[in-house]
C-alpha cells in the first residue's frame, strides 16, 4: 500500500514484488493487486535465495534506475521523490554516482523494545556510523547502503555484475558497494532520509537476528 501511495507520479515507476518460493500468502495478494494496479507485477524467483531475487527484479525492471526496500518495510510518502531528488542532487557533484539511500527506523508505533533498540541505534556506539542504522544529519559519502532503503543506477549494476550470489543474503548490500568502489562509483547516504522497518519486535528473535548478521559480517571480512 505504501508504495502505491507515493508521490512520486505513478506513470514512471513500476513495483517488481520477486517471491523466492513464500509459503504465505505473498503470491495472492500480489496478484490480487496487480489485477487492480498495472504498476504491480509478480516474480517468482524459483532460486530463493535474496540476492537471487534481487538480481532477477534487475533484469525484470523496465527503467534504468532501480529502488530497493525490504517487505518488512513502509515508505514514506515522499520515498521515492526523495530518493530521486537525492539522486539528482548528488550526481551533479559525482559524475560516476552509482546510488543514494537512507536509514530504517523502527515504526511509529513501535512496542517499548522497538523503541529501545531504535534508541540504541541512534547511538555511536549502537550504529558505529552505519547508515543502516542512523539517520544521518546531511548527504555523505558512504562505503555502502542498505537494500531497505536505496536507489541505483541499473547501468552500475550491470557493470559489477549485480548482487553476488554466493553470500545468499549475509552482507550482500555491502559486499555490492565494495565492486561499486572498486570499478570508481560513488555511494551517497541522503540526511534525513528513512523507511519505517518492523525489526525482531522480541528480545529473542532480535538476538538471532544479530547473531545472523556478525557470521554474516566474517563470511564477507573471509571473502
Amino acid at each position: 500500500n505504501s508504495l502505491l501511495a507515493q508521490s512520486y507520479p505513478s506513470s514512471q515507476y513500476e513495483v517488481l514484488v520477486v517471491d523466492g518460493g513464500s509459503k504465505d500468502k505473498t503470491q495472492q495478494l500480489v496478484a490480487k493487486y496487480s489485477k487492480k494496479d498495472a504498476r504491480v507485477k509478480l516474480i517468482i524467483d524459483h532460486e530463493g535465495s535474496i540476492t537471487s531475487s534481487r538480481n532477477v527484479g534487475i533484469r525484470h525492471a523496465r527503467y534504468p534506475y532501480i529502488a530497493f526496500t525490504d517487505a518488512d518495510c513502509i515508505a514514506p510518502a515522499d520515498w521515492l521523490s526523495g530518493l530521486v531528488a537525492g539522486y539528482q542532487k548528488q550526481a551533479s557533484s559525482y559524475q560516476n554516482l552509482a546510488g543514494v539511500g537512507g536509514a530504517n527506523i523502527p515504526p511509529k508505533d513501535a512496542s517499548n523494545f522497538l523503541t529501545a533498540v531504535g534508541i540504541a541505534f541512534d547511538s555511536f556506539l549502537g550504529s558505529l556510523g552505519s547508515l543502516q542504522a542512523k539517520p544521518f544529519v546531511a548527504d555523505k559519502v558512504v562505503d555502502s547502503i542498505s537494500c531497505a532503503n536505496s536507489l541505483y543506477s541499473k547501468k552500475a549494476l550491470l557493470a559489477v555484475d549485480l548482487f553476488s550470489e554466493d553470500l545468499g543474503n549475509q552482507g550482500e548490500d555491502w559486499e555490492l558497494g565494495y565492486k561499486l568502489r572498486q570499478k570508481g562509483y560513488t555511494l551517497v547516504g541522503l540526511g534525513e532520509h528513512f523507511v519505517w522497518h518492523n525489526m525482531r519486535s522480541t528480545p529473542r528473535s532480535f538476538w538471532k537476528n544479530m547473531v545472523f548478521y556478525g557470521d554474516g559480517r566474517m563470511r564477507l571480512i573471509a571473502k
